[in-house]
């Protein structure tokens, strides 16, 4: 079985623009058994909160400033859709590289 932890992105801390508690064991632990579950890059209170509340949840893009919502696009997406577009291309290259 092939190594695929050039994928995997875990993170410490809640990446909620509002919280930023730090994450349980149990989550990080979730984080790398699951990579692509949004769920778990946020503290149980923000994994709680009703998408359509006053109190979404926002998180910034990993490449750029924008604040993304969890009611105007997918929740946990890691990327706006211009960088995610750019960060895809980088690792269809890492891909056909190994």
């Amino acid at each position: 079985m092939s190594d695929r932890n050039f994928n995997k992105i875990i993170d410490n801390v809640c990446q909620s623009v509002d919280c930023h508690k730090s994450l349980t064991s149990y989550e990080i632990e979730r984080q790398k058994l699951l990579p692509r579950s949004w769920r778990y890059r946020f503290c149980r209170i923000c994994r709680q909160m009703p998408d359509n509340s006053s109190k979404a949840v926002r998180w910034r893009c990993r490449l750029c400033p924008q604040i993304m919502c969890a009611s105007d696009t997918v929740r946990g997406k890691y990327y706006c859709n211009r960088c995610g577009i750019a960060e895809g291309k980088r690792r269809s290259r890492l891909k056909a590289k190994k």
